[in-house]
């Protein structure tokens, strides 16, 4: 899940989905990821923790910084707080959404591939109800009809959706 930080005016990417127990920090433009999660570095512009439950304590922040929606300001914890939450949500949420999802007793990829790979098939088995495909899931391939290929597309789709709308409303909650 990627997250721009935005430090005076300059967007800088970082994946935050994907480190738990890490420490990122962000010094002269450049983005570095450390799994140190103690060090600290003189001079960064932006430092947190990202630690395994997707919790993120924000240990470095300029006057000007924004996280995802969040614009972050010297000495306003609350607002550094709330943005560190909302990050915190918004990993949790991806590592639902591409856990994975159960379809007719058939393990479902849901990482960000696989939903394209499902969005991909959903056209052809709603225009030739003759259609089949081979299907690759954690247990090995499955033949797949139009009917299934269907209902493999609503229910990654639901799943997706569910995943999406928790953080909204768990969002809301923190914004109030």
């Amino acid at each position: 899940m990627y997250r721009d930080i935005v430090i005076d005016g300059t967007a800088h990417r970082a994946d935050l989905g994907i480190l738990p127990d890490h420490r990122i920090t962000i010094k002269d433009g450049d983005v570095s990821v450390s799994p140190d999660l103690d060090g600290r570095t003189p001079g960064a512009e932006f430092e947190a923790a990202f630690t395994g439950r997707g919790k993120i304590d924000v240990i470095a922040a300029p006057e000007e910084c924004v996280i995802g929606d969040a614009v972050l300001e010297p000495g306003d914890d609350l607002k550094m707080a709330r943005a560190a939450k909302l990050a915190e949500i918004a990993a949790a949420r991806w590592r639902e959404e591409v856990g994975g999802t159960a379809v007719n007793g058939m393990a479902i990829d849901t990482s960000r591939e696989s939903q394209a790979l499902v969005t991909g098939a959903t056209p052809q088995a709603t225009i030739d109800p003759e259609y089949t495909c081979r299907w690759k899931t954690a247990a090995g391939f499955v033949e797949l009809d139009a009917a299934a290929i269907l209902a493999v597309a609503v229910a990654v789709r639901t799943h997706v959706q569910a995943c999406f709308d928790k953080e909204a409303n768990l969002a809301g909650l923190v914004n109030e």
